[in-house]
């Protein structure tokens, strides 16, 4: 049986951006959580008592009153939120709505919301500014064991399948720049999502790209090399096992590019602190989002 999990008023008022002296105004003001406390008086919240939050925190962001919607039951809730997903909402509220999507395996609402955004913006716009960000907060909430495998798992595979739609849609597209990039995982690394959505953007910009894939060996970087130069070779860093030692490996790196005109873009929470390397072909950056910007300003 799965055991439940139990969230701190700190926990909610990451997730849903609402303040934690706004949170308890409304438990006192409205009845809208009812937290069970610790012994020591501590608020210990349920994950439905996250997912009323959330919601209640989007209606909000879409112009709904607190007094309204505390006295809105439930399932009332869940309808608007559903019809109202994506409609002329900001990235910050369809982020927030990929979040309670998460939460609840909701898959008819996260396709209402990817939808509605979609009648406003294009697929680059949802790449870059949704669906990158959002998994960055969702590696955050899995670290932080506010969410659980499955939830990454389930929202990771519906954003998978319309990434390969997407890049299904561009396979006969000719370059029209002269730049390649070679995207891969180093060894040890399997999350791809973020490097498939790069690789979009990529081609979408007119650019080459050649996907390695995942737990990619140094060597086989190696080999490439002996058959080709001036490639821009891409890489992110997720999984704290990748890679253990990272210093030997980016020395490694670049080491193998040295007289190939050559260039080295690595991005990823795990590289912190490796931006100020001294090669000048070597680029480390602490943000996918930031590493998009340069790739494709080049």
């Amino acid at each position: 049986m799965m055991t439940e999990q139990v969230y701190s008023i700190k926990d909610l008022a990451g997730f849903s951006g609402v303040k934690a002296h706004t949170i308890r105004m409304w438990e006192q003001r409205y009845s809208l959580l009812e937290p069970t406390r610790t012994d020591t008086n501590i608020r210990r919240y349920s994950e439905a008592d996250l997912k009323k939050l959330l919601n209640v925190s989007l209606l909000c962001q879409l112009g709904y009153k607190i007094s309204h919607i505390a006295h809105m039951a439930d399932e009332e809730i869940n309808q608007t939120l559903l019809e109202q997903a994506g409609k002329q909402a900001g990235d910050a509220e369809v982020l927030n709505v990929l979040k309670i999507c998460t939460i609840n395996f909701d898959e008819r609402l996260f396709y209402s919301a990817v939808d509605g955004y979609l009648e406003s913006h294009d697929m680059f716009d949802l790449f870059k500014r949704i669906y990158i960000p959002f998994l960055n907060q969702v590696g955050l909430m899995w670290q932080a064991n506010s969410i659980c495998p499955a939830h990454e798992h389930f929202v990771s595979n519906l954003i998978r399948q319309q990434v390969a739609g997407a890049l299904n849609d561009m396979r006969g597209a000719v370059p029209t720049s002269d730049q390649t990039f070679v995207l891969f995982l180093p060894s040890g690394e399997m999350h791809e999502l973020s490097l498939l959505m790069l690789q979009y953007l990529l081609r979408n910009a007119g650019h080459r790209s050649i996907y390695l894939g995942q737990s990619v060996p140094a060597e086989d970087l190696q080999q490439l090399l002996a058959k080709m130069s001036g490639v821009h070779f891409v890489s992110i860093f997720t999984a704290h096992s990748s890679t253990t030692n990272k210093s030997k490996y980016l020395d490694k790196l670049a080491d193998m590019l040295t007289a190939k005109e050559c260039s080295m873009h690595l991005a990823g929470r795990n590289l912190e602190g490796f931006e100020d390397r001294d090669e000048p072909w070597m680029h480390v950056y602490a943000h996918t989002g930031v590493m998009i910007d340069a790739l494709l300003s080049i």
